[in-house]
C-alpha cells in the first residue's frame, strides 16, 4: 500500500514537471498550454477593448509597462491593434512587443508597437484602434485638410525643439501644469500658414496636391524628393519649414485653454469668410 502511494506520488510529480516544461517551451504562442491549468499559470484574457472609454481606462491601469508574447496582456493589445482601420495597408503587421507610456509634453497616453522586421518601436494610434475608425480630419479627402496636416507634420521638430529648450511647462493663462501643449502665439499657426501660402501663390508656386499617408501615425506628409514631381514637393516643404522657423513663436497652454483658444480662432475664421 505504501509502495503504491509512493509510486503514484512520483508519477504525479513527473507529470507536473513535464507540463511545466511544455508551458515554458510554448510560452511564445500559448497554443499547447493544458486547458486544466490555464487559469492557474497564464490566465486567458477575455477583455475586449472595443470602446474608447474602456480602452483608455485599461491603458491608464497598465501605463509605463512593456508587454511581450509571454504576458497575458499581449493578447489584449494584439486584438486592440487588429481593430486599427488602416492595418491592412501596413508593410509590417505582426507585433512582437508593446509599450504603454505617456507623452513627456502633454501627458497623453501613447501606445508604442514593435513589429517583426523592425528594430525600433512605432507609435500607433490607440484611439483609432479603440474606435475602429480614423478621426474626421484623417478620413476626409479634402485637399485643404491634407495640406494642413502635411504642413503641421513638416514643422513638428521645430515645436519639439521648443519643448526641449523650455523645461518649465506651465499654462500662461491659468497656471496649470497638467496636460501642457505648445501653442503658436501671438501669430497662430493658421496665420503663419496663410501668410506663406499667399507669398508662394503670388510667385506662382502652388502647393502640392498629392501627399503620403502615414497609416500608423495617422498623418499626411509631403512626398520624398526622389522623382521630378516629388522633388518640387520637397523644395516646397523646405521653403515652408524656413518660413515657419522665422515667424513662429510659442507659449505653453493647458489642453483646456488651448481648446478654447482654437475654438475662438475657428469662430473668427468662419466670421471672416462670411463677410
Amino acid at each position: 500500500m505504501i509502495k503504491t502511494k509512493l509510486k503514484t506520488t512520483q508519477t504525479n510529480k513527473i507529470s507536473m514537471r513535464n507540463v511545466k516544461l511544455n508551458i515554458i517551451k510554448d510560452d511564445s504562442n500559448h497554443t499547447n498550454i493544458p486547458s486544466n491549468i490555464t487559469n492557474i499559470i497564464t490566465p486567458t484574457p477575455t477583455m475586449v477593448l472595443d470602446t474608447y472609454v474602456k480602452t483608455k481606462k485599461w491603458l491608464i491601469d497598465h501605463v509605463h509597462r512593456n508587454y511581450f508574447p509571454r504576458n497575458p496582456e499581449f493578447k489584449i493589445l494584439y486584438d486592440l491593434l487588429d481593430r486599427h482601420p488602416s492595418k491592412l495597408e501596413w508593410k509590417n503587421q505582426n507585433p512582437i512587443s508593446f509599450k504603454i507610456s505617456r507623452s513627456p509634453g502633454t501627458g497623453s497616453l501613447v501606445m508604442y508597437v514593435r513589429f517583426e522586421g523592425l528594430n525600433k518601436y512605432r507609435i500607433v494610434s490607440w484611439v483609432a484602434c479603440s474606435k475602429g475608425k480614423l478621426a474626421k480630419h484623417q478620413q476626409s479627402n479634402n485637399p485643404d485638410n491634407k495640406l494642413n496636416g502635411a504642413m503641421r507634420y513638416a514643422v513638428r521638430i521645430q515645436v519639439s525643439n521648443y519643448k526641449k529648450s523650455h523645461h518649465t511647462q506651465t499654462c500662461v493663462l491659468c497656471q496649470s501644469t497638467h496636460r501642457i501643449e505648445v501653442d503658436h502665439h501671438p501669430l497662430h499657426f493658421v496665420d503663419i500658414k496663410q501668410g506663406f501660402l499667399k507669398m508662394k501663390t503670388s510667385k506662382g508656386d502652388l502647393p502640392p496636391d498629392k501627399f503620403k499617408w502615414h497609416p500608423k501615425r495617422g498623418n499626411f506628409m509631403f512626398r520624398d524628393g526622389t522623382k521630378a514631381d516629388n522633388y518640387y514637393d520637397k523644395k516646397w516643404k523646405q521653403s515652408w519649414q524656413r518660413y515657419h522657423k522665422k515667424h513662429a513663436t510659442y507659449r505653453y497652454l493647458c489642453s483646456t485653454c488651448n481648446k478654447k483658444t482654437n475654438q475662438s480662432i475657428a469662430t473668427q475664421i468662419i466670421s471672416d469668410n462670411s463677410k
